[in-house]
């Protein structure tokens, strides 16, 4: 696929150029995510190399992979502009797009929890039975599930990627305000970044990054940095790289403590732009991101939760049976397993009932 490219200069070269990054952007982000997930619990009891390479990728290099998603979703919200009629017709579509994808998953989601809690298959989930199961479980797997006592919640619906669809639906619902207030210009983006990295670096169980990134994607133009040449680019980007390394060395090896979340916190910040840069790399090139992969990404996002953890306790009873194999295989592995099981199911579906994939998909397939 051959992709155009739009000199940079006029607002409509502008926004088309920016688009050609968001869709070149959606689907190396889904990846990201899926490192998140893939994270083995084995990297503090083998801190090898291989050990240093998954926590690489799943808790630095994929920080900003959801903050990145908010600022697209507010930039993609807010780019034609506010009114009312504009935007009642965006909450209609946001029905369409997030609402009814958010409720068809959760209920995906609570039928296979159902089904593990049918006697034959209760005894093959440890802790299963220290939730009860009754309407709150039902309830609360849509808002923030049930954990047994003495676990740790990151307050996320059952199928735990809907936590960016629920924190969106929310986010639209106020975008009003969001509008309003975002007319005081850059004191928004001051005073949300200063209390979404305290509530971040103090640890707290509840985190409001989302509206910090949606907020900053709404201003125009565009989060865009330009360079006059691509040679000048690509030593710019090499650089950026460089520092990043240096700053995950810094921050796994050096900080301790709350020191840690800070520098997380600026790290999730930087690495916003550094994705966009990249993208734009990329797309000033001439390269595009197969179709294929940019329409299963909504799917692949909220699908991947569904078998990535099955496969995890797989791999792991294999682990500790082989201790002596590289962690970071497994969770290459793992990552693979789940790519590649998620895009299957959605060729699947594609081809054999793209109607009900669509309703799953919002319409983005």
């Amino acid at each position: 696929m051959e992709c155009k490219i739009y000199p940079y200069g006029d607002e409509y070269a502008e926004r088309k150029t920016f688009s050609d990054i968001i869709t070149f952007l959606r689907f190396p982000l889904i990846i990201l995510v899926v490192c998140i997930h893939s994270k083995t619990i084995t990297y503090y009891n083998s801190p090898d190399i291989t050990g240093v390479l998954e926590i690489f990728f799943s808790e630095y290099l994929s920080l900003g992979a959801v903050p990145t998603f908010f600022f697209i979703s507010g930039y993609l919200f807010f780019r034609n502009g506010f009114s009312l009629e504009l935007y009642k017709r965006k909450v209609k579509s946001r029905v369409r797009s997030l609402l009814i994808p958010f409720i068809l998953w959760g209920l995906i989601a609570f039928t296979i929890l159902s089904i593990k809690y049918l006697p034959f298959f209760t005894p093959l989930f440890e802790n299963l039975h220290k939730i009860p199961y009754d309407f709150n479980l039902f309830f609360m797997s849509f808002v923030d599930r049930p954990v047994p006592e003495g676990f740790t919640t990151n307050h996320t619906p059952l199928l735990y990627p809907l936590w960016y669809v629920r924190d969106l639906i929310v986010l639209v619902i106020l975008a009003p305000l969001i509008f309003y207030f975002r007319n005081i210009k850059i004191w928004v983006l001051i005073i949300l970044s200063s209390v979404c990295g305290y509530i971040y670096i103090i640890g707290c169980e509840y985190q409001f990054y989302s509206a910090l990134f949606f907020v900053a994607g709404s201003y125009s133009p565009p989060l865009l940095i330009h360079y006059k040449s691509n040679s000048s680019k690509g030593f710019q980007l090499a650089l950026l790289s460089a520092l990043f390394l240096i700053m995950f060395v810094i921050s796994e090896y050096v900080l301790e403590g709350k020191y840690v979340n800070i520098a997380k916190f600026v790290m999730m910040i930087y690495l916003l732009p550094y994705y966009i840069l990249v993208a734009d790399f990329f797309v000033n090139r001439g390269y595009c991101m197969r179709k294929f992969l940019v329409d299963s990404t909504f799917f692949v996002f909220c699908f991947h939760a569904l078998v990535c953890g099955e496969f995890s306790a797989v791999l792991g009873k294999i682990l500790n049976i082989y201790e002596s194999i590289p962690v970071f295989c497994f969770f290459i592995l793992l990552l693979f397993l789940t790519l590649i099981s998620s895009l299957f199911a959605f060729a699947f579906m594609r081809r054999f009932c793209p109607k009900t994939l669509s309703v799953l998909c919002g319409g983005r397939n």
